[in-house]
Order: C-alpha cells, then structure tokens, then sequence
C-alpha cells in the first residue's frame, strides 16, 4: 500500500515550471517542423536503399545469365576450297600454336589428286548442272565464258630456274646435233619438272631442229599434269627424238607462243644458229619482239626464262631474251663443269 501511495502522489502532483516550458517548445511550430524534417529525410534513405537493393538484385540476375548463355558457334567457309576433302575440326577459339595442324597448302596453292577426282566424280553424276561444271573448270584451271579463273597458278622450276604464276608451261629445246651427247641429260630434267607440276597446271614440249619443229603429241595443245602424262612425255622424248643438223628456234618460239602459255622454258647451246640457219642476235629479238608484245601495263603475255647450255655464247643472246621478255633471276648458264662432264 505504501508502494501505491507512492505512485498516486506522483501522479497526482502539479507540473513543474520547467517541465511546462519543455512540454511548450515541443507544441511549437519550430519544433512541429524539424520533426516533419527528420521524418522526410529518413524516409528518403529508406527509398533509396530499396531503390539500390532492386538495381542490386538486377545486376545480379542479367550476370547469371550471361554466364549461363551458350558459347557461340562460328563457322568459317574457304570459298576457294569448298571443303570437299574430310578434314580433321580445328578448334577456332585455341591458340594458334596449339590448333590442329588441319589442311597444309602446297608451295603453289594448288588443287591436290583428291579434290579433283571428287570434283570429276561429282559432275560426272550431275552433268548439265552449270554451277557444278563451273566449278569443275575452275578447279581444273580452265577457263569458260563464266569469267572464272583458277585459284592455283602454280609454280614451275626447270635447270635451277623457278617461275610463279604458271598454269601453262613450255619447254622448247634444242635438238640440234651438238645434242647427240647431252640430249639424255635435258630428257632426264624434263622428268623431273614435269613430275613437279601439280594437278591443273599443263605442258607441252618442242624441239626445235634444223628449220622446223618436233612437237609432244597432240600438236597445237597442252597436256594436262598427271603421271600417265609424264610417262608418255619421257616414253615420246626417248624414241622420237634425235639430235641432228643446225637449227633456228624461231618456229619452235611461235608454235609455243601460239600455245598462250604462263612461261616458256627456253635451253639450247647455241640459239643463233650457224650456216643456213644463222640468226643474228638483234634479229631474234625483233622477232620475239612481235611474237609476245607488251601489254598495255607493260608486261607480256609470256615469261620467257633462259638455260644457256654447255657452251657459252659471246653474244649472250639468250641472257638478253630472258632480261626482255623474263624475269631478274630467269637466266642461267649450265656449263660442262656444272654436269660434272669435265
């Protein structure tokens, strides 16, 4: 009861005058107002951290899916090479070093046995398809009203002499009698080139002998790079070629001019001739001079390279061809000493 009486008094008992003017500044309108302030700005951080905790949350979920997106698929097309050979998959997104080693291409960029026996096998299977006889022509190397040209033009070396870009090569040799000894030498030479070439590039080969011509059947046109080819070029050399008399290489020139070639291979040991079928020099090259112009660009249609055989020739006549009508590094001398025949 004590207790209670306590609580009642105090209850009961009159304000203070301090107590009076704190409870007066809290009604006032001073203190009404920085209340509402305080109230506002916590509510104001209350917005933004809900604001911050969405914008978080956001982040968040876009990230996860990003990271849970597929790896994208990138397919990469060779349109010089439709891909008709089996070829292992080579994983584009690996470093270089540690790629498969996948296709290799050859020195002359060229189209393999392979690609063209599919090529054949596929037309063969849909002949009158244009397309796919377009792309066979251009596989082959040769050329149609489409206006399509080969991608591979090749490369050609012959006695230590390199030409590019040749798609059409001819060999043009002197048989003439100063051959009798060393013909089998160049024979064995021409093997050699001929089983460099690769799959779409082409040949033919003329002797020139006295005042006219021994041409590698069929006359008039190439021979398409194969084995078979180079065996019957070697077989044809052996047994219908013989070294005899003087001869002038101006007809064998035109006829392997009119052939349209990428490069002339041109060896002999004495290109001007002797007796009646003496050339001077000058006279040779007015002549070559007509038979392959320059074109508007100043090139011509025919890289003519150079083999000066055995003998040197005073008159450097076939060095001055190759610098005319070839390429800096389209001329050698091939001595006796050179065939180890001294």
């Amino acid at each position: 009861m004590t207790r209670l009486d306590g609580l009642n008094h105090h209850a009961n008992r009159a304000l203070t005058d301090a107590e009076v003017a704190y409870l007066r500044r809290l009604a006032s309108p001073t203190a009404r107002r920085s209340h509402g302030l305080f109230t506002t700005a916590l509510g104001s951080i209350a917005l933004h951290a809900v604001i911050a905790v969405i914008a978080l949350t956001t982040a968040v979920g876009v990230s996860t899916l990003q990271a849970q997106r597929a790896t994208p698929i990138v397919i990469a097309a060779d349109f010089l090479d439709p891909g008709l050979r089996d070829e292992s998959r080579v994983d584009i997104g690996a470093p270089s070093a540690a790629r498969a080693p996948g296709r290799v291409a050859s020195p002359s960029n060229s189209v393999s046995d392979t690609l063209a026996a599919k090529v054949k096998a596929l037309s063969q299977g849909a002949r009158g398809n244009a397309a796919l006889e377009a792309v066979e022509r251009r596989y082959r190397g040769g050329s149609g009203g489409d206006g399509l040209a080969a991608p591979s033009r090749g490369v050609a070396t012959f006695a230590g002499l390199t030409a590019q870009n040749a798609q059409k090569i001819v060999y043009v040799v002197d048989a003439s009698g100063s051959m009798i000894a060393t013909l089998p030498i160049v024979i064995a030479e021409l093997d050699r080139s001929i089983s460099q070439l690769e799959p779409g590039q082409e040949f033919s080969i003329l002797c020139f002998q006295k005042n006219g011509t021994v041409a590698l059947p069929p006359q008039g046109r190439l021979r398409a790079s194969s084995p078979a080819s180079r065996d019957a070029c070697v077989s044809w050399l052996q047994g219908s070629v013989k070294p005899q008399g003087r001869s002038s290489p101006l007809d064998a020139l035109q006829k392997a001019l009119a052939l349209k070639p990428d490069v002339i291979f041109l060896l002999s040991t004495n290109i001007t001739g002797s007796g009646q079928f003496e050339l001077d020099r000058d006279a040779i090259l007015d002549a070559l001079e007509r038979m392959n112009p320059r074109n508007a660009d100043g090139t011509r249609r025919a890289v003519i390279q150079c083999v000066q055989f055995l003998e040197a020739d005073p008159a450097a006549t076939l060095e001055a061809i190759s610098r005319a009508h070839g390429t800096p590094n389209g001329f050698r001398t091939l001595t006796r000493r050179d065939l180890g025949l001294e």
